[in-house]
């Protein structure tokens, strides 16, 4: 058996070493691919540019070079063997085994019609082992500190790649004070965010010995991707600048500094709202569920923030927790503001934000100039949407364009009725498995939640990232203006949609209403179209009709 392993191998790197000559022109190196299996099974996916439609060759070793690799003979430490195929965009996506985490070379050469050599690093985490190690870290004693910081050291050593400690994060130099920051945290973290912890720990530890000098290195290993902050973890020598001004001894106060530190710096190099806005959203560890919502249901906060002459402040929680408790809405509120933070709001997935204690003008009221290219002088809309505009209610995807035949997806269309409203809401309580606590629109979806004002497309699911139907947006406006008891007129009009049976029975009495009110109205034809999206114009139409019965 050891003979046909040994022979399969030897027929594999003969393959391999006997490629035309003419395919190695150009060599291409790839970004790091990160990756994290079930078992050994891991999945690698790239993008090549300049190849489409063909097939190569694909070994993944361990080592610097697959040439020192057959110089040594040394074919243990070949991983995989096999062909790959490159779709017409260039992509490629190939499930292989892996049997150990760690931090391996790929090559892909051998084109059919393509003249290159493509490497790359690949960082790959078993997850069977990774949730092993966890379990054993998060089973050690704490009753003794210097046996418990010995055994965690034991085990890093032993596991350092099922950690992923790539990047240069693992170092023998700080693993005594690595240990310790991980003693100190271990007992108030969960078996499934072990390995973050440890992570933090040794990021933390580098700080403390100040041996890294950019923690733009250790951004992978943060989990920042996962937490949707990735984003913002720019102007890394600042960062790490303002990072390196504390001795960490938790992996709690790092991650703290962590975050207060990006509020920070979005605030003084800000191009922008939506970022801190987002960030603060994300921070309920470290800032008070009311100061949260006091940001989450203003448009003006943040902007004061950033012209706040002391920024010095907003690096710290306690300071932006201060800072946002004291903060006093200024009274009859005109300031423009393109409500999105210089073009920035369709990043947070946001149509606009704003509040109802501004006015309301007409749709007469003169115009000095067009607000966005794309909105037409005719446009049926326009009117509506630069009032709303002008008043922070409602924002272009970028500074110049509004694009109104896009759709709006539910959970933008919740943030935009709940604080153009200004929806207010008790409790916590959460059903959706597709909301999570660090997700931009969270604040606003557990308000109308817990107002009563949503339900799921299912019990578990909100629909996140779903187009809102015409009818659910007539259900969530009818219901919040029934909580926020704002008069919704019986015009006397019994008149029917022509495709009334195509309306679901949850949805009858809202359209009805708003129909009646003179807040929805259907096409040329007389069709209502229940389950058709609606855009972001006919969503800007709803909510100025909404907010005008609301003055009267």
């Amino acid at each position: 058996m050891r003979k046909k392993i040994l022979g399969l191998i030897m027929f594999m790197v003969f393959v391999v070493g006997c490629l035309p000559s003419g395919y190695a022109a150009e060599n291409i190196e790839l970004s790091d691919i990160r990756c994290e299996g079930i078992g050994d099974k891991a999945q690698i996916s790239g993008t090549l540019s300049g190849v489409s439609n063909d097939t190569a060759f694909i070994n993944i070793f361990e080592g610097d070079s697959w040439e020192a690799l057959r110089e040594t003979e040394d074919y243990d430490k070949l991983k995989y063997f096999g062909g790959v195929s490159v779709d017409e965009n260039g992509k490629f996506d190939l499930t292989v085994g892996i049997i150990s985490s760690g931090e391996y070379r790929f090559e892909i050469k051998g084109f059919k019609n393509s003249d290159i050599s493509v490497t790359g690093k690949l960082y790959y985490i078993n997850s069977t082992e990774k949730a092993q190690v966890s379990k054993e870290i998060k089973g050690i004693s704490l009753d003794n500190k210097d046996n418990a910081k010995k055994m965690i050291s034991n085990k890093i050593k032993q596991y350092k790649n099922a950690f992923g400690l790539f990047d240069g994060l693992y170092d023998e130099t700080v693993l005594d004070d690595a240990s310790e920051i991980i003693y100190n945290s271990i007992k108030d973290v969960d078996v499934d965010n072990v390995s973050l912890c440890v992570n933090k720990a040794f990021v933390a530890a580098q700080l403390n010995a100040k041996v890294t000098t950019d923690i733009d290195v250790y951004k992978h290993s943060l989990g920042l991707a996962e937490r949707g902050i990735e984003k913002y973890y720019k102007k890394s020598g600042v960062l790490t600048e303002k990072l390196l001004t504390e001795k960490y001894t938790s992996a709690e106060q790092f991650d703290k500094k962590l975050m207060a530190s990006l509020i920070g710096i979005s605030v003084e190099y800000s191009d922008g709202t939506a970022a801190i806005e987002e960030l603060i959203a994300k921070s309920g560890d470290y800032l008070s569920a009311a100061a949260i919502s006091k940001v989450a249901n203003s448009d003006t906060i943040a902007k004061a923030m950033i012209n706040e002459s002391d920024k010095s402040k907003f690096y710290t929680f306690s300071g932006i927790e201060n800072y946002i408790n004291a903060y006093t809405e200024p009274k009859n509120n005109t300031s423009g503001g393109n409500g999105g933070g210089g073009g920035t709001a369709h990043n947070s997935g946001s149509i606009g934000r704003g509040t109802t204690t501004m006015p309301i003008t007409s749709p007469e009221t003169p115009q000095t100039h067009r607000v966005f290219s794309d909105v037409a002088e005719d446009f049926w809309a326009r009117d509506m949407i630069e009032d709303l505009y002008r008043k922070g209610i409602v924002a272009g995807k970028t500074e110049t364009e509004f694009y109104p035949e896009d759709s709006i997806t539910r959970e933008e269309f919740v943030k935009l009725l709940v604080t153009s409203i200004n929806v207010k809401a008790d409790g916590t309580e959460i059903a959706f498995n597709d909301v999570k606590t660090d997700d931009w629109f969270y604040p606003y979806v557990n308000i109308a939640f817990n107002a009563e004002i949503i339900k799921g497309i299912s019990e578990d699911m909100f629909g996140t990232g779903n187009p809102i139907t015409r009818q659910d947006l007539a259900v969530m406006t009818y219901n919040a203006m029934s909580v926020c008891e704002i008069n919704i007129p019986n015009n006397g009009s019994d008149a029917k949609f022509v495709d009334e049976d195509d309306i679901s029975d949850y949805a009858k009495e809202a359209v009805s209403a708003l129909k009646n009110a003179g807040i929805l109205s259907g096409d040329e034809n007389g069709t209502f179209r229940p389950n058709d999206g609606t855009t972001r114009a006919e969503a800007a139409k709803i909510i100025y009709t909404v907010l005008t019965l609301n003055q009267k």
